[in-house]
């Protein structure tokens, strides 16, 4: 079933793209909240295991990016429209305000290279003996810790300190939420 939904969606995305076609859809953010868009979708793209859709957002008046997944009920309009480099979103941040953006240095096993090759361009990854750093500009949020902690032991936090000391805090204290459940 999501397969057929999927087929379908991109034939509806890339013939927007190709005929510079509006499309409206309902979306749900990263909050749960659902808003109706028409966007001037530009390009697709492919990261961290899933499929986004960049292009300008008319009810929000500036260039986003959508995760397909979230996407729903989404139609092509009668509308078409020109394209400018200035509808063009960046592929990072994926979706919604992140916060303040922080210089972070992370060290990677090489187990998890095909994750970061999902995740990060190759401009900011450097092989070093046989771990891998991520030099980047990332933002500092609920998002940044989650995915940190989705790679288990196998990233080390190298800079700010600011960062590892809150990830540790929000693992002690996912920890603390299971202590019931340990005892025998």
């Amino acid at each position: 079933m999501a397969i057929e939904r999927d087929k379908a969606l991109f034939a509806i995305l890339r013939k927007a793209i190709t005929s510079q076609r509006r499309i409206k859809l309902e979306y749900y953010n990263g909050k749960g909240e659902v808003s109706k868009r028409i966007v001037e979708p530009t390009k697709l793209a492919y990261r961290d295991r899933a499929w986004y859709l960049a292009g300008y957002c008319l009810e929000k008046k500036e260039p986003r990016v959508f995760r397909l997944s979230r996407m729903k009920r989404t139609e092509l309009t009668g509308g078409f429209f020109e394209y400018s480099t200035d509808m063009e979103a960046p592929l990072f941040p994926l979706d919604g305000d992140y916060g303040v953006y922080t210089d972070v240095k992370l060290e990677f096993d090489t187990s998890v290279a095909y994750r970061l090759y999902d995740a990060f361009e190759e401009d900011v990854m450097k092989q070093v003996g046989d771990k891998i750093h991520v030099e980047m500009e990332l933002p500092e949020s609920d998002w940044l810790y989650s995915f940190l902690m989705s790679f288990g032991g196998h990233v080390k936090i190298l800079e700010p300190v600011s960062l590892k000391e809150n990830l540790r805090k929000r693992l002690l204290s996912a920890l603390a939420q299971t202590e019931d459940n340990w005892r025998i």
